[in-house]
């Protein structure tokens, strides 16, 4: 009895537990039809940073998805990598359509943060989508976003600015 117990205890929970895929895009719909791929609209982003002065340190790259994130500095999707050359390239593929904005800076002693001397000028190199050129503090949405359509390609180029 207590075997017979345990099993229905067992089985209980294990039915309990079941996921609830009836809203998963990755299955298959009410009339029975194969999983619908939406990949194939996914965008892929090609960005050449230029100007490094030197291949000391690191690139930290950021992607954010709208103006909130932005100001919040809340990152959608993060690169970070060796400087080997005065120009770089970094990828992002499988992006949704969207706005986006990106920001770079060259951080050359590894630190994974934009150095500033005391008045807050930047002793490192930084840069953003749309090159916005020198600005006191950060540039706004406004000047840095780029919108991504469906199956896009886009290709940017970002010159960095140093002080």
């Amino acid at each position: 009895m207590k075997k017979l117990l345990a099993y229905f205890f067992v089985l209980l929970f294990c039915m309990s537990c079941k996921k609830d895929e009836s809203n998963n895009p990755g299955n298959s719909n009410s009339t029975g039809t194969a999983p619908i791929d939406t990949t194939y609209k996914l965008a892929n982003l090609s960005f050449e940073i230029k100007t490094f002065k030197n291949t000391n340190g690191q690139v930290v790259v950021a992607l954010f998805n709208s103006s909130t994130n932005y100001s919040n500095n809340i990152i959608y999707k993060s690169f970070i990598t060796p400087v080997t050359s005065t120009v770089m390239k970094i990828k992002f593929d499988s992006i949704p359509a969207g706005t986006y904005v990106l920001s770079c800076i060259h951080d050359e002693n590894s630190n994974s943060v934009l150095d500033q001397n005391v008045f807050g000028i930047p002793t490192e190199g930084y840069g953003f989508s749309n090159n916005p050129g020198i600005t006191f503090g950060q540039p706004s949405f406004s000047q840095v976003k780029f919108t991504v359509a469906e199956k896009d390609s886009i290709k940017m180029i970002v010159d960095l600015i140093y002080f």
